[in-house]
C-alpha cells in the first residue's frame, strides 16, 4: 500500500487497491501499520445499526466511522493479523488510555456471520 494523502500527525489515509477505496491507516503506534477499523470520538454517530450498516460500514467523519465486516474480512482473509484495540477518555483526573494487543485476529465470512476470533491478549 502506498500513501495517497497525509492527514497529519499519526493518521495515513491510504487507497487499497483489492477494497478499491481509502482505508485509515496509524502509522507511529506501536510501530505503526496498523489499519483503523473502527473510530469513535463523540456520541454524535449513532453505533447502533443494522446488520447492512455492520457489512457494509458507516461514518459521519473521519472521526466517528466503523470500516465495514466485509471489508474487514477482505483485508485480513489472506494473512495473519494482530488486532490492537485502544480505549481513550477524558475523566475529572486526566485523559486515560488503555490497550489490549491480540498475536492472531481472524474473521469469518458473510455467510459465517463475520464471526470473529482472537489468541489470548499479548503480555504488555
Amino acid at each position: 500500500m502506498a500513501s495517497n494523502r497525509y492527514t497529519g500527525g499519526t493518521l495515513h489515509n491510504i487507497w487499497h487497491p483489492t477494497l478499491n477505496r481509502n482505508i485509515l491507516c496509524d502509522v507511529r503506534t506501536n510501530g505503526g501499520g496498523w489499519i483503523v477499523i473502527q473510530r469513535r470520538t463523540s456520541s454524535s454517530v449513532n453505533f447502533n445499526r443494522n446488520w447492512i450498516d455492520y457489512r457494509d460500514g458507516f461514518r459521519s467523519h473521519i472521526s466517528n466511522f466503523w470500516l465495514g465486516n466485509e471489508a474487514i474480512y477482505q483485508l485480513i482473509t489472506r494473512d495473519s493479523y494482530e488486532l490492537r484495540i485502544d480505549l481513550k477518555t477524558r475523566t475529572n483526573f486526566g485523559d486515560v488510555s488503555v490497550y489490549s494487543l491480540y498475536s492472531s485476529f481472524t474473521l469469518g465470512s458473510e455467510s459465517q456471520k463475520y464471526h470473529s476470533s482472537t489468541q489470548e491478549p499479548k503480555e504488555l
